[in-house]
């Protein structure tokens, strides 16, 4: 059964981190659901497949909401960038940084070559939009969590978050560098979606690039979760799509993060007093949000 056709609000987000000299995918957002790649154990075989959770309802760290709203300023977003390939793109981005004083000048180079030397897949040959690359970009079976790694089930289930044919995406693009003292957040809505690589070859739309020293990589590595999740928010998105400037794109932004409900951690509910074989707080079907807001 073939795919229904998506709206422009509805975005495939991928999370990619810069891990040595490599940008490897840790994370990625569709349908209202998020997987991330697990962390890799001693010894693991670089060669094998990363094991990936299984879906699950995408969890917002507070905190990341916090240190986001105060790293976005008309300075950094970008509205109606024109580049073709993510050279020109970073390019752009890190001179515009500069000129707005949130990048030191001698960094400039220091960052771009940190990202665009880097070994990314991408692509086949043949594409025109092409950036710094060594292989096109392959799907080989996953390995995930709670499944054997042959198992035809988990296979189908990882694909569940595949990009659709036609969908744009979102690339957030994560890297820890010993030579930034502080986190650097910049974030563009292209004037034309550009292929730079992302699964199914999904158009990228918009581009974050958040980077930090590496004492915070806990931190900015929410703050990236955190962005992820607001992006597979299709509401969000609209107001995103719509907004004709960088202050009316963080007003928007506001005005979804203010929208924000949090559920609280809570007991269980196997201790909760009880009205005729209920709990006393309600729909029971809370519990296993709670456990959800708990797990993340």
């Amino acid at each position: 059964m073939g795919k229904a056709a998506t709206s422009s609000s509805h975005l495939f987000i991928e999370l990619q981190e810069l891990r040595g000299d490599t940008w490897t995918e840790t994370g990625r957002w569709n349908h209202a659901l998020e997987e991330d790649a697990l962390p890799l154990s001693p010894g693991h075989d670089a060669s094998d497949p990363h094991t990936w959770s299984q879906p699950r309802l995408p969890t917002i760290s507070v905190a990341a909401v916090v240190r986001l709203q105060l790293a976005l300023s008309p300075a950094n977003v970008f509205l109606g960038l024109r580049a073709d390939s993510l050279r020109e793109i970073a390019e752009a981005m890190l001179q515009r940084l500069v000129a707005g004083g949130l990048l030191a000048a001698e960094q400039h180079e220091r960052v771009a070559e940190a990202l665009l030397s880097a070994k990314r897949l991408a692509p086949g040959p043949d594409s025109p939009n092409r950036g710094p690359t060594v292989a096109p970009r392959r799907r080989p079976r996953r390995r995930m969590a709670g499944f054997e790694a042959s198992d035809a089930e988990a296979d189908e289930l990882f694909h569940m978050l595949d990009p659709e044919k036609g969908e744009e995406a979102a690339s957030l693009l994560l890297a820890h560098l010993g030579f930034l003292t502080e986190p650097m957040v910049a974030f563009a809505r292209l004037a034309t979606p550009v292929d730079l690589g992302c699964e199914g070859q999904a158009p990228v739309r918009y581009l974050c690039l958040l980077l930090g020293p590496e004492a915070e990589a806990e931190g900015t590595s929410r703050m990236a979760h955190a962005f992820g999740s607001i992006l597979s928010d299709e509401h969000a998105v609209a107001a995103l799509n719509r907004a004709s400037s960088p202050q009316a794109l963080l007003d928007a932004l506001n005005a979804h993060f203010e929208g924000l409900s949090i559920l609280p951690h809570v007991f269980s509910f196997s201790s909760a007093p009880r009205l005729n074989g209920m709990p006393a707080s309600g729909d029971p079907s809370r519990s296993s949000a709670a456990s959800t807001s708990e797990s993340g």
